[in-house]
């Protein structure tokens, strides 16, 4: 019963997808690649890097300004022509507020992420995301990341030392991983030394697993929201969520202040305060977002 099901599911997604998606960019008078079934204009990147498959797709129509092609199942347009790209994102940024990728924040604590947002919800959060990332700030972290590649330069030494083979994937996941632990939470960390809770946390966030399930929820935003796919696993979540409470606590009770990312969300809360509760909703329907800790946890998520 349940194949016969889902045969029946498929067969309608099919015929869908044949009535309306491939002449979308046709019925605006725009080039565009002809998409096949599901896969769109993607099919091939299964089988090649993501350089390979994006300079081979930007190829086509080399004399066209920009050419419509298909997300999987979403139109999109590609844009090769540097004076429309400097338009998007300078004079007409304020338009282009979906990026293509979607988590459902009611479901997902990582949904509130400035990345996941779209339309007047986006505009509001990078406002206030914006007020806190000066250039003094910024210049803060970079000492951050000399501190770790010190510490990386000493493990590839030493590998080479010891003639031990160096996994790039690995030693990359621990520079990204000590970089957010201690820019964000201000956490003195070493991921190269061994047995390192941070490191294993590292591998997990950037795991191929992690890739999937956000893919996952770009291609079908629907099919996510039935089946609840998150884009971590519970356990990083949670772990995320327990060190940020005890940072927060900290600070708060010694009056401690690094000047780092999570005053910058300590900050932004606090202005918060004095809000209505209530929620408030744009003109569009969308809501006007409180800035809570479930907030600040999507940002640290990062």
């Amino acid at each position: 019963m349940l194949l016969i099901l889902g045969i029946l599911f498929v067969t309608c997604c099919i015929l869908l997808w044949a009535l309306s998606s491939p002449f979308y960019w046709k019925s605006k008078g725009v080039p565009y690649l002809f998409p096949l079934p599901l896969f769109g204009s993607y099919l091939t990147s299964f089988l090649l890097s993501n350089k390979d498959f994006y300079a081979k797709l930007y190829k086509n129509y080399p004399n066209e300004k920009y050419f419509g092609l298909h997300f999987y199942t979403r139109p999109a347009l590609l844009i090769r022509d540097p004076s429309i790209m400097k338009d998007i994102f300078m004079k007409d940024f304020e338009y282009f507020t979906s990026n293509g990728l979607y988590s459902n924040f009611d479901n997902d604590p990582f949904g509130e992420n400035l990345l996941f947002l779209h339309g007047q919800e986006w505009k509001e959060l990078r406002l206030k995301l914006t007020r806190q990332f000066t250039p003094s700030k910024l210049r803060l972290m970079n000492d951050y990341v000399e501190n770790i590649m010190k510490n990386a330069t000493v493990y590839v030494n030493n590998s080479i030392k010891q003639n031990e083979p160096i996994e790039i994937v690995k030693m990359n996941t621990n520079i990204a991983t000590d970089v957010i632990v201690q820019a964000v939470f201000g956490i003195e960390t070493d991921c190269f030394q061994e047995k390192s809770l941070f490191s294993s946390l590292g591998m997990k966030m950037f795991s191929p697993k992690t890739n999937t399930n956000m893919l996952f929820g770009t291609v079908s935003p629907k099919l996510n929201d039935f089946l609840k796919v998150n884009i971590f696993e519970k356990d990083v979540t949670e772990f995320v969520e327990n060190v940020m409470k005890d940072v927060f606590e900290y600070r708060e009770k010694n009056q401690f202040n690094k000047k780092d990312f999570l005053d910058a969300m300590i900050d932004i809360m606090k202005t918060n305060e004095n809000n209505n509760k209530n929620e408030i909703y744009f003109p569009d329907k969308t809501r006007v977002p409180e800035y809570t800790f479930k907030n600040a946890l999507a940002q640290a998520l990062l």
